[in-house]
């Protein structure tokens, strides 16, 4: 494991990650076995902690995903159904993903 600081903020990563964090800008301070409260698990499937104070970023308590517009405009004609059927709108088959979004759009208050 290797420690790279830059702008204060100190990361400790694998070695395979040499050139990218370099790339960044990071700078190398040290070159040590991580602490092992900074071990990086390796069962991708395990947990993540969050931050509380990250509660807010993630959706709503209701459920529902808030959308902003730009990912709305980027989304496809059959993602754009689904949203549009959770949001109670009626969708047909002869539904076009431009109609779709104005009346997403409008739908959110966007």
């Amino acid at each position: 494991m290797i420690c790279y600081e830059k702008d204060g903020v100190q990361m400790i990563v694998n070695e395979n990650m040499v050139r990218v964090m370099e790339s960044c800008g990071y700078k190398r301070v040290v070159e040590k076995t991580a602490p092992s409260s900074a071990q990086i698990p390796l069962d991708p499937a395990q947990t993540i902690e969050t931050n509380p104070s990250d509660a807010d970023m993630g959706e709503p308590k209701t459920g529902q995903k808030q959308y902003q517009r730009s990912e709305i405009t980027r989304m496809s004609t059959s993602d754009l159904k689904e949203v549009a059927k959770t949001l109670g709108l009626e969708v047909t088959e002869e539904s076009t993903g431009k109609m779709l979004k104005e009346q997403i759009i409008e739908k959110l208050g966007l």
